[in-house]
């Protein structure tokens, strides 16, 4: 790049992200905190993974909502950059929604609710060792295969928004 205002703005705008990222981690956990106390905390029994999955998601929709307002703000009047707030904010909040979804589809095959897992165990009681085996291997497997296909669909768009400078419409 030949434009060093474009390139400090953007340097900027990076540090902006990486700061608001961690202020909107600190500012889910707190929220999420409060609403588990309020959800859970007179409940002995509850599911344990709740409020970990609540925070994840609280605080990837808030990351990504804070991500489109302050590129808007840092970027979005950048002469002859119409559109660069915009991509680079889907591309963030692609990244961010991997790390959503990535413990959901993990969880989907290793909770101990997981239909996954009781099929493993039911494996184990009826045919021993070797099935048990099998059974963790088909599902292992499994569950690489629609991790890795969400990952492959969230890079791919990530990589055809980084191509194409397009104006929200």
């Amino acid at each position: 790049m030949d434009d060093p205002v474009l390139c400090g703005t953007l340097i900027v705008w990076l540090f902006a992200m990486r700061i608001l990222m961690i202020l909107t981690s600190l500012g889910s956990y707190l929220l999420n905190e409060g609403m588990s106390r309020t959800l859970y905390g007179r409940n002995n029994d509850f599911d344990l993974e709740a409020p970990l999955t609540n925070l994840v998601w609280i605080t990837s929709v808030v990351s990504m909502l804070v991500t489109f307002l302050a590129s808007y703000l840092l970027l979005g009047n950048l002469p002859g950059h119409d559109g660069l707030w915009w991509n680079l904010s889907v591309i963030i909040s692609l990244g961010t929604l991997a790390g959503a979804l990535i413990p959901e589809f993990t969880r989907a095959f290793t909770s101990t609710k997981s239909r996954h897992v009781h099929e493993i165990v039911n494996s184990s009681r009826q045919g021993g060792a070797s099935l048990n085996i099998l059974s963790g291997l088909v599902a292992g497997n499994f569950s690489a295969f629609w991790k890795g296909l969400v990952i492959l669909c969230l890079m791919a768009a990530a990589y055809h928004f980084s191509q194409h400078i397009a104006v929200p419409g």
